[in-house]
Formats: C-alpha cells, sequence, structure tokens
C-alpha cells in the first residue's frame, strides 16, 4: 500500500512537471529541450535553502523566481531561431546546467549530490508517510490544473492558441508574441518550480543525473504521448511512462531477462501509441486539433526550407 501510494505521489509530481512543459510545448508552440535544466534550478534551490534551515513553503519563493527567470532567458532566443533552430539551443542550455550541476562542488555538491533534504511540513507536522505524500501532492496538482484551466479558457488562453497557430497573423492583429511568450514561459516556470519543491523534499536526494537531457526528451515524450495542449494529456502521459514499466515487471519472466524484456516491450508499446494515436492518449476535443510530434517536424521542415 505504502508502494502504491508513493508510486501515486510521484505520478503527480510529474504530471505537474509535464503540466508545465505542456504550457511551453503543447499550447504555446516552443518545442523547449531546458525544462529538465529549469527543474533542477528549482530543486537545488530548495534543497539548498531548506538545508540550511529554511522553512520549505519559504523556499518555494526564490525557486519559483529563479525558474521563472530561466524561462524568460530561454523565450529571447526564440524570437531569433525558432523550430530545430531553438531546439539545439534549449538543449544547449540543458547541458549547461547539468555541467553546472556536476561540477560546482561547494554549493551543489557536485557529481555526489546533496542528501538528507527535509520534509515539507504542513501545519508543523512532517509529510513523510506515502499516503501523506500522495495527498499533498495531488492536492497542489488539483490546484495547479483547475489555475491552468481558467487561464487556458480565458482571452488569454486564445492568445496563446493564436499564437502557437500563427505568430504574423498575430502581430497584425496589434499583438506581441514575444509578450506572450514571456507571459506564458513565467507561468510555465512557476509550476516547474513547484514541480521541483515537491520532488526534492519527496526523494530526499539531488543528483544532477536527474536534470539531465535525458530527462528533458523524457518530459517531451511525457507531452505528446499523453496529449499536446490538453489538460489530462499531462496526467495521462507520466501514468503511462511510469505505471506501466512497474505492471511489467510483474510479468512472470526470468530474472536474467527481466530488464531487457521489459525495455523490449515498453518500447513496442511506445511504438504501437504514436503509430495509431499520434495525437497522444488524450485527444484535444475543441479548437483546433493539438500538434503531434510528427506533425512539428514536418512543419518545422517546411518552414526551415524556406
Amino acid at each position: 500500500m505504502t508502494y502504491f501510494c508513493s508510486l501515486i505521489a510521484l505520478i503527480g509530481i510529474y504530471s505537474i512537471l509535464t503540466l508545465s512543459t505542456n504550457l511551453l510545448i503543447g499550447y504555446g508552440g516552443i518545442v523547449s529541450m531546458a525544462q529538465a535544466g529549469v527543474f533542477g534550478i528549482g530543486a537545488y534551490c530548495v534543497a539548498i535553502l531548506t538545508l540550511h534551515g529554511v522553512n520549505f513553503w519559504l523556499a518555494i519563493l526564490p525557486a519559483i523566481a529563479l525558474c521563472v527567470l530561466a524561462n524568460i532567458l530561454m523565450t529571447l532566443p526564440s524570437v531569433r531561431a525558432g523550430g530545430l533552430y531553438f531546439m539545439v539551443v534549449s538543449f544547449g542550455f540543458c547541458k549547461l546546467m547539468n555541467a553546472v550541476f556536476s561540477n560546482w562542488t561547494a554549493v551543489t555538491g557536485g557529481s555526489y549530490g546533496l542528501s538528507g533534504i527535509p520534509k515539507a511540513t504542513v501545519f508543523g507536522h512532517s509529510v513523510t508517510g506515502g499516503v501523506q505524500q500522495m495527498i499533498l501532492v495531488w492536492v497542489i496538482l488539483l490546484v495547479c490544473f483547475y489555475t491552468t484551466n481558467r487561464l487556458m479558457r480565458s482571452p488569454y488562453g486564445e492568445l496563446v492558441e493564436a499564437m502557437r497557430q500563427d505568430e504574423t497573423a498575430l502581430e497584425a492583429l496589434g499583438k506581441s508574441p514575444f509578450r506572450i511568450k514571456v507571459v506564458n514561459s513565467s507561468i510555465s516556470g512557476v509550476f516547474c518550480a513547484i514541480a521541483a519543491a515537491l520532488y526534492i523534499q519527496y526523494i530526499g536526494y539531488a543528483d544532477p543525473v536527474n536534470f539531465n537531457q535525458d530527462a528533458s526528451f523524457t518530459l517531451t515524450i511525457y507531452v505528446f504521448l499523453g496529449g499536446a495542449a490538453t489538460m489530462l494529456g499531462s496526467i495521462a502521459g507520466p501514468v503511462f511512462m511510469l505505471l506501466i514499466p512497474r505492471l511489467i515487471a510483474f510479468l512472470p519472466i526470468p530474472a536474467a531477462m527481466t530488464g531487457a524484456i521489459e525495455q523490449l516491450i515498453y518500447g513496442l508499446l511506445l511504438v504501437v501509441f504514436m503509430m495509431f494515436r499520434p495525437e497522444g492518449l488524450v485527444k484535444k476535443k475543441s479548437g483546433h486539433a493539438a500538434m503531434s510530434l510528427s506533425q512539428w517536424f514536418r512543419q518545422t521542415l517546411c518552414r526551415n526550407r524556406q
């Protein structure tokens, strides 16, 4: 029971992080590979502050400020470099941040990381058990989803949708795509910092490996597999990526071949879903259809050739 609750809590944390990434990729149309680096900034900020005696909830505030600043800085190159070019730039930012986490030993602990990070406290009570972590994470997840749902259904959400569809047309209407990108990136940074804070107190250990380029690539898969520009897709992606491999582990597989067979079945499931459900597990119900990964690549390649 404790293991199951801990797994549900982890899914909730990654759902908040996927929602943050979905705001950039799915809703904003900016395929950024830097989100794991931003996630790491928030996580290390909370870890360092709480290890020095700062209250967990107060430590989230500077983490939000740093994540918002990092996301805004990553928005600047998108004005000049779009599509695949911006993906390379954002990938470089993630690589840079991972190098900082791995080598700034005096602050981040270097490749050894930081351990003994205290748990969050609610009304003076430490949230330690799996059930408590699950309740805390999912309450915050519901608040994040409610806020995002209201935003995307407001006139602001229509501007973000218009920006994703055609920036030139939006500019012709007197609206600034850059300003919308900055606001959208800032909101994404807030949710990213919240997910980072919950994650780092949940595992109690900060390791640079958790914030590298592979983590950014995995987040992108979460978005497109779950369903870009969909609220439920931000939960469906992490559920599939985190729950299915653990269910496969219960199959009667020889111990010596467990890892290889699990990866094979997992990869086949991903291929089948992307072939027969390219729009993701959750399909967008209204408005313009959400962009699939293959559609994004085709549009980007055509735009770069012109």
